[in-house]
């Protein structure tokens, strides 16, 4: 990420951000979902689990060699696992919406996965990453955990994707957090809009993190079948349900 650019679009989502209450918030689905999913302090069973895998990893001096560059496992994770509040975000939304079956583009080393897996072990999660390197050590950090529910896609996602989703029940949650340009994400939005169900959500990841992001996000939440957007700086939260009027939120999150 561009600093001049960071610094930039940090102060002015702070500008806009706010701390939403009840007395801003008119719909009651969305007033739930902003007071006890988003801003939710309470833990669940699995975070201890999971933080604990995280902070193995991230210790790791263990080299891994990736299609682009090589590195150790501690530094791959810092760069590019999504951090403990967002995580855990996931999960909350994934118990919010009752998700069953779940979508996720960008596996990583498994980290926000386990979390979508872990509020419903019946539900059954696909998760989708090109690196076989990272794919080998999600796997056996879904093992450890004892994660049955998790199916893992290795391969190009721009192949795998469109091959595979027919096969899927409507998607109830989807996470995009794998290639961040415009044309990718477009690319892969479409794809998952006409699979989900009637009230998906769909979460967007690093929003923010170029102009090119921020553009297709403001194009995607200008879509008439995106009712609710929630704009939480680190990723964005788009509510499909046809029962809602629609309405932005920019979220202070930070």
């Amino acid at each position: 990420m561009n600093l001049v650019f960071a610094i930039k679009t940090r102060i002015n989502y702070l500008f806009h951000a706010r701390y939403w209450n009840g007395h801003r918030v008119h719909s009651p689905y969305t007033y739930e979902l902003i007071t006890n999913t988003i801003y939710a302090k309470y833990p669940y069973y699995s975070f201890t689990t999971i933080e604990k895998c995280r902070r193995e990893l991230i210790n790791s001096t263990v080299k891994i060699k990736l299609s682009d560059r090589e590195t150790t496992i501690g530094k791959e994770l810092r760069r590019s696992g999504k951090t403990p509040k967002y995580a855990q975000l996931l999960q909350r939304l994934a118990a919010h919406n009752e998700a069953k079956t779940i979508v996720e583009l960008g596996t990583n080393m498994g980290i926000s996965t386990m979390y979508l897996a872990s509020n419903n072990t019946k539900a059954k999660v696909y998760t989708y990453e090109k690196e076989g390197a990272l794919t080998k050590i999600a796997k056996e950090n879904f093992k450890k955990a004892g994660l049955n529910n998790i199916t893992v896609i290795e391969g190009n996602i721009d192949t795998t994707l469109p091959s595979t989703i027919d096969k899927y029940d409507k998607l109830d949650l989807v996470f995009i957090d794998a290639n961040h340009t415009y044309e990718a994400t477009k690319r892969y939005y479409t794809i998952c809009t006409k699979h989900r169900s009637e009230k998906a959500i769909i979460v967007l990841d690093d929003i923010h993190w170029s102009p090119d992001m921020e553009q297709i996000w403001e194009e995607i939440i200008a879509d008439d079948d995106v009712k609710v957007s929630i704009d939480l700086f680190g990723m964005g939260i788009l509510i499909f349900n046809k029962e809602l009027k629609k309405q932005h939120y920019i979220v202070n999150y930070l």
